[in-house]
């Protein structure tokens, strides 16, 4: 019998495929299987006449009855290169084994791993294309500012003006109530030096000119905020007032979708200008922190600290010390997405997301994390399909 390969197709393969070789990119065969079985109801539920949905599969039995019970079809592999096009000739593709043309596809195909499940019902763009956070074609959320009149349709001002912006330094989101405060314009010095303790590799010092204020939430996303705009609650720990956790990238996407009034993720670069606030030690409450301050795993403290309180939970937004520019859990209680592509640093930078495939930039640990991974310098990343400890903070460009 032949290798075979599981492929869910979006309008003939326009880029957004969700692969399976009994392999779910980077998952074991045990992992996949489990995670194709948790994915069905999804799947099922988002077919839609825009949607081709196409399985390269091990022919028939129970796997072939499961696929028909989800409005897939069953191809083989002929079938499936024919979908692509014309085949390469013997000469551009000599004793080409299926393997081969598999392990292409998913190389090709990896960025965009289960994209075709949260994207498959969204509104088609002019050219036949499906709207995507990450299309190429689109500006970078973060220099896209509204209108003026379009950006108070959205937020009201809350608090005295910036003398430099002429903004009010809090504006308050019309559908969820949350709080934004005006970061502002400057630049920094991103990362961590060598002599800081317990540092990674990848968080090499470099120059960010974050050329433009913007807003950032003065807290995480609450439950309360994300169940109002999406009717309903993944988070593991329950209560309006604790951050949202469990919500992958693509689901976080969605919610700035729903949400609009221009909100977007924050830039990695934004996010730790904004932690530091002005600050060059590991966190901004210094060179080490307490469970007073943050919400960590106290038994791994950082900076020859006592051993502390350890929670085993998430906390309520603002209910720790804010940071200089009055932000609150920058540090800790949950892991926070950001808009970013993980890749090494460049030489200098400014405040633009990368735009890298594959995993999405994490950024401030959760509160079972040991106190170093909490450090403002310290980076994380995981598949944007990842939904584990995780939330998110909005950010939002000032208008024009």
């Amino acid at each position: 019998m032949k290798k075979k390969v599981v492929v869910t197709q979006q309008q003939k393969l326009v880029g957004r495929v969700f692969c399976f070789t009994g392999v779910l990119v980077g998952m074991t065969r045990k992992e996949a299987e489990e995670k194709v079985k948790q994915l069905g109801a999804k799947v099922a539920k988002s077919i839609t006449k825009k949607v081709t949905d196409v399985v390269v599969g091990r022919g028939g039995g129970s796997k072939r009855a499961e696929a028909e019970k989800l409005g897939v079809k069953i191809i083989d592999q002929a079938e499936f290169e024919a979908l692509l096009g014309a085949k390469p000739s013997a000469t551009e593709r000599p004793k080409q084994s299926n393997q081969e043309v598999i392990d292409f596809f998913i190389d090709v195909f990896k960025e965009a791993q289960l994209r075709a499940i949260t994207n498959a019902d969204a509104d088609e763009d002019e050219d036949g294309d499906h709207d995507s956070a990450w299309d190429d074609d689109e500006p970078s959320a973060d220099v896209v500012p509204m209108r003026s009149d379009d950006f108070w349709s959205a937020f009201e001002a809350r608090g005295e003006k910036d003398p430099v912006t002429g903004m009010p330094r809090e504006v308050v989101d019309r559908l969820t109530g949350a709080v934004l405060v005006l970061i502002p314009a400057g630049e920094f010095v991103m990362g961590s030096p060598a002599s800081e303790a317990d540092r990674s590799g990848d968080e090499g010092q470099h120059r960010r000119v974050i050329r433009k204020p913007f807003y950032l939430g003065k807290t995480a996303v609450t439950q309360a905020q994300w169940r109002k705009v999406m009717g309903s609650n993944p988070s593991s720990f329950k209560g309006d007032d604790l951050p949202v956790d469990s919500v992958s990238w693509y689901a976080c996407q969605e919610f700035l979708k729903k949400a609009g009034g221009g909100m977007r993720l924050p830039s990695e670069a934004e996010w730790e200008y904004a932690c530091r606030a002005g600050t060059t030690t590991p966190f901004s409450f210094g060179a080490t922190i307490t469970p007073e301050q943050v919400n960590y795993d106290g038994y791994f403290p950082y900076g020859g600290a006592s051993e502390g309180l350890c929670r085993d939970r998430t906390v309520a937004v603002g209910s720790l010390p804010a940071n200089a520019w009055g932000l609150h859990e920058m540090h800790g209680n949950v892991d926070e997405w950001c808009q970013d592509g993980y890749e090494a640093y460049p030489g200098s930078g400014t405040e633009e997301p990368a735009r890298a495939a594959g995993a999405r930039v994490l950024r401030g640990g959760s509160w079972n994390d040991r106190a170093y991974i909490c450090r403002a310098a310290g980076r994380g990343r995981n598949e944007p399909g990842w939904d584990g400890n995780i939330g998110l903070r909005l950010a939002r460009t000032l208008p024009e």
